[in-house]
């Protein structure tokens, strides 16, 4: 197989639909070698039964799209924000942050990593 061919090849084969939930793997040797892969994803639809995340700090860097519905995010360096609808969150590695739904929210995620992700972290991104 080539390396086009593998960069080609879907990560999940099915005719499922995904489920709401986390889907997590392993980079494809393209992917290492490119130097930026998705370890995760997944979708959520939380009603407030407290925190959400409570004080996390990740090993990789994360993007959560609020889809819908209100709440909050907080962190040191960012201090407590209100997040709404349309928002999105973007999480560094070994920042502590919490976050939450005030009521309820809706939101997708992705976590990512490699050394061009850890070379966005260098640039201050």
């Amino acid at each position: 197989m080539t390396k086009y061919e593998e960069r080609q090849k879907p990560a999940r084969e099915t005719s499922e639909p995904l489920e709401p939930g986390p889907v997590y793997q392993e980079p494809t040797p393209a992917q290492r070698a490119f130097g930026l892969w998705i370890a995760g994803a997944g979708v959520q639809h939380k009603p407030n039964m407290g925190l959400l995340v409570r004080n996390r700090a990740l090993s990789g860097y994360a993007i959560v799209l609020v889809e819908q519905g209100r709440g909050f995010f907080f962190s040191r360096p960012s201090g407590r924000l209100p997040v709404q609808a349309g928002s999105v969150l973007w999480l560094f590695p070994g920042v502590a942050h919490s976050y939450g739904p005030e009521p309820v929210w809706h939101e997708r995620w992705m976590l990512f990593t490699g050394p061009l992700a850890e070379r966005l972290g260098e640039q201050g991104y």
